[in-house]
């Protein structure tokens, strides 16, 4: 692969990208350990409820992905913001949703898969926050997801007292 000019493109489905890596605001176009751990987070979302925390419906294309993002995390940081040419149809500038009757919390797709007001829901919520957090420097790392209470208090007793997980990592430059 040291002949190609460029990492091949991201192949991750679009209702698993975080917004930079969506086609809208390119910011983020090739795979990279900070964009798969916004992925799980996408895939824990599936696992308890088999559907993802954000409504994305094909129809309405990568803008309405992004409406939803907004809706459930917030405003994009700058650039992102003022890069995604449509926000104005959706939100006013400081990001409130210009259709009021549009409301709901990252949660909402949990509804009673985890209980309310629970510890396990707590940790949960925290990890997943930490996963799907727009800012890459303070989004979550491999190492910190395992290290996780909603993890190693919710997880782990259920994976066997004699079983024993790595996590590797490697060196990916040689593959572009």
């Amino acid at each position: 692969m040291t002949t190609l000019s460029l990492p091949p493109q991201l192949s991750t489905p679009h209702s698993f990208r975080p917004p930079a890596a969506l086609p809208l605001l390119a910011v983020a176009p090739h795979a990279t350990p900070d964009l798969d751990i916004w992925a799980l987070g996408i895939l824990f979302c599936y696992l308890f409820s088999s559907k993802g925390p954000f409504d994305y419906e094909e129809d309405k294309g990568h803008d309405g992905l992004l409406t939803e993002m907004v809706l459930r995390l917030g405003p994009f940081p700058e650039p992102l913001w003022s890069k995604w040419e449509k926000r104005a149809e959706f939100f006013d500038e400081a990001g409130n949703p210009l259709d009021t009757r549009r409301t709901g919390t990252l949660f909402d797709f949990l509804g009673n898969s985890l209980p309310r007001g629970s510890k396990q829901r707590g940790t949960f919520e925290l990890v997943l926050r930490s996963m799907l957090c727009y800012d890459v420097s303070k989004r979550a790392s491999a190492a910190g997801v395992l290290e996780s209470v909603w993890i190693k208090e919710h997880c782990q007793p259920f994976m066997g007292p004699e079983e024993k997980y790595t996590v590797e990592f490697y060196d990916d430059s040689d593959l572009y």
